[in-house]
């Protein structure tokens, strides 16, 4: 049962960061063009949203930052928000 609990907390938070990244995206363009039709070139922006997605899963699954997230205290939530955010800018710089 730990082995199912575990596997169903480390897709689950995966799950989670996709959709607020899809959702974030979502929000991001419809304050800024007022709609999903009027954004011009959408291939550059659903690109860049597929490419933060693959780069969240990339994290996810290399550096399992997930690793006893309900367990951890707040120094080492906060370490990880900020080192998985600076690996999202980092590979959006790139």
């Amino acid at each position: 049962m730990n082995q199912r609990n575990k596997i169903l907390e480390v897709y689950g938070l995966w799950l989670v960061d996709l959709l607020s990244i899809l959702i974030s995206f979502i929000l991001a363009t419809l304050i800024r063009f007022g709609n999903l039709r009027d954004m011009g070139v959408k291939d550059i922006h659903f690109m860049t949203c597929a490419f933060l997605m693959l780069a969240a899963t990339a994290y996810n699954f290399f550096f399992d930052w997930n690793r006893d997230f309900l367990k951890r205290g707040i120094l080492k939530e906060i370490y990880a928000e900020v080192s998985f955010n600076a690996f999202i800018v980092v590979a959006t710089l790139l």
